[in-house]
């Protein structure tokens, strides 16, 4: 049934980091769903919808033997800024923080039961400034929904949460818990309508309120509506049947609105890529499939020396963008155990141009058999680097210095000799230097503030990094409080405990035994979640174009980026060749019918 959580309890084989071929290195490790019904739901609970809650439901922590963007991001979860001045202040401000949690804390303790979070002690870990750190999968979707120490610490638990939950359940279940915590039932033990009162106005409303902000932040940032679309009929009946309070039943009403906006745009999407296809026409397919038998024939004359370099670049930031732009979170947190299939498709495409680049690269310098028309090559891409550096193209620029650094490249010694812009590759070169965890480049996208076309690399091997250094799931004891002998209310039983020694919790109550229970490792998706939103942080700075394709598969840019870096004019024929090139590595056709080339 749907109170059952069924996870993976082994850690995944450590992975093995292959070379990319772009100076960076990628490692080489299910999400299942199940249907959720309101309905049904409601009707397992015995349970009326929103106005008159039911019956609430008791979870406890798994056993032992039970184990089992195209959206922009929001700011980075977790971070602590240190007070700005000398050590005093820094010092004053930590222990102003200090006195702080521990009121918050102090407060929290005081309330009456009935206000207290459900899961307490044993179902979820916090650190001594109230951030989680661990917890079963209950405790955490709670912890959606209450209070945190600090307002700080909401927002960036929320974004880590939806950024992540699907490395540790299924959408459905979460959806089905957070259902549940909207039609959660007063306590029992509740004696008087005071209360009564007090519950509903301080538990009951608030709660509701997360959840709704859950739902539509999992909405709007977090493609439920594609992502998850069984779940969505099930999220429109569950919305349709809120009817108070009025501030609620306004939600509601929005977030409605939204996913009807959303449907209507997938299904515009979907229905001109099917016309599209119908009449043969429209924007080229990217990255069509390549021309087969062409290593049998006699190579076809280079025109890319009749291209203009700014506008190969230009199409180049362009393609990249738009595959970057695709990227999703859940993708980015896969990727350690494995790097194809559809669960990390649109980043292996992403990862795959970068390869593709250094082979076309490479390929064009070594096709031709004069030393002019090689150092000519060479000089091409040298222009096209530097002019995707000033685009903020850094997936770009570090494939092509891969490819002119390439072996084969280099010992060309008569070739660069001839090369009158050689000495321009040097300040390129020292962008993709890979010291000190590639220092030079992670001290340029901290400046950038504008479009830009990241290398994902280093942000892959550092997500490989935490994938190795933290288990996904981690066992936990849980005290289990101990039966007093007569007489001696804090002494213990003498029935064996499991521990070496008596465990006491923060109120001094002793115990004479412990349960060990599954928590998710909170810890290790924080750490993801803020380095996969530097990694897509610049989705949402999209780049400008005078004439963007109404039909391309993705925007180049919000038009409210008014900001963005200017690509220029889009050409559709000078597009699908960089797109033809950048899949057969080099090796496709010479430009289409309608591409102006220099010179001639």
């Amino acid at each position: 049934d749907h109170h059952t959580r069924h996870v993976q309890s082994s850690t995944p084989p450590r992975p093995i980091l292959i070379s990319n071929g772009t100076g960076g290195f990628y490692p080489n490790h299910t999400h299942h769903t199940t249907s959720s019904s309101i309905s049904s739901l409601q009707s397992a609970r015995g349970i009326p919808f929103v106005g008159s809650p039911g019956q609430a439901s008791t979870r406890s922590g798994r056993s032992v033997g039970h184990l089992s963007q195209e959206f922009p991001l929001p700011s980075p979860p977790g971070t602590r800024v240190a007070g700005g001045g000398g050590g005093s202040s820094r010092r004053t401000s930590r222990e102003d923080d200090s006195s702080a949690n521990r009121n918050a804390r102090a407060a929290a303790d005081a309330l009456p039961s009935y206000l207290k979070p459900d899961y307490g002690e044993g179902y979820v870990r916090l650190d001594s400034d109230g951030v989680v750190k661990s917890g079963t999968l209950e405790a955490l979707v709670e912890r959606l929904t209450v209070d945190p120490l600090r307002r700080s610490q909401e927002t960036a638990y929320r974004t880590t949460f939806l950024m992540t939950y699907k490395t540790f359940t299924p959408g459905s279940d979460l959806f089905s818990l957070l259902v549940e915590r909207y039609l959660m039932d007063p306590p029992p033990d509740l004696t008087d309508d005071h209360q009564r009162a007090e519950w509903k106005e301080k538990r009951l409303r608030p709660t509701q309120t997360r959840v709704l902000n859950v739902l539509r932040e999992w909405v709007e940032r977090y493609r439920f509506v594609k992502d998850e679309s069984p779940l969505v009929d099930g999220l429109k009946d569950f919305l349709n049947r809120i009817d108070q309070p009025a501030s609620n039943v306004l939600s509601a009403k929005q977030l409605l609105e939204t996913i009807g906006k959303q449907e209507a745009a997938i299904l515009a999407v979907q229905q001109q890529a099917a016309a599209a296809s119908a009449s043969g026409g429209g924007v080229s397919p990217p990255l069509a499939q390549p021309r087969r038998g062409f290593f049998g024939g006699r190579p076809q004359r280079n025109d890319l020396l009749r291209l203009d370099s700014a506008e190969v670049a230009q199409h180049l930031t362009l393609v990249e963008y738009r595959l970057y732009a695709k990227i999703r979170p859940a993708e980015c947190m896969s990727w350690s155990k494995c790097q194809k299939g559809p669960e990390v498709e649109n980043l292996a495409r992403f990862v795959a141009t970068a390869d593709r680049l250094v082979a076309w690269v490479k390929y064009s310098v070594l096709k031709e058999d004069t030393l002019g028309k090689r150092a000519d090559v060479i000089e091409f891409w040298i222009k096209v680097a530097e002019k995707c550096r000033q685009l903020n193209n850094m997936s770009s620029v570090i494939a092509l210095v891969a490819g002119l650094a390439s072996t084969v490249i280099v010992k060309l010694g008569l070739t660069w000799a001839h090369v009158s812009r050689k000495s321009h590759v040097e300040p390129l070169t020292r962008l993709a230097d890979t010291s000190n965890n590639f220092a030079t480049l992670r001290s340029f996208y901290s400046s950038v503030d504008t479009s830009c076309v990241p290398f994902v690399a280093l942000y892959l091997t550092q997500l490989t990094h935490y994938a190795d250094q933290y288990k996904p799931f981690v066992l936990v004891h849980k005290p289990v409080p101990g039966e007093p002998r007569p007489g001696s209310p804090n002494s213990m039983t003498s029935i064996p405990s499991l521990s070496s020694s008596p465990m006491t919790n923060t109120s001094g109550h002793r115990y004479r035994t412990v349960e060990t229970i599954e928590h998710v490792n909170f810890t290790r998706l924080f750490k993801c979640a803020e380095v996969i939103h530097q990694m897509l942080r610049h989705q949402s700075k999209g780049y400008r174009q005078a004439n963007p394709s109404a039909s391309a598969p993705h925007p180049v840019s919000d038009p409210t980026q008014a900001g963005g870096i200017n690509l220029g004019v889009e050409n559709a024929a000078v597009l699908a060749y960089v797109e033809n090139m950048l899949l057969t590595g080099g090796v496709g056709s010479n430009p289409p019918a309608g591409v102006q080339l220099l010179n001639g």
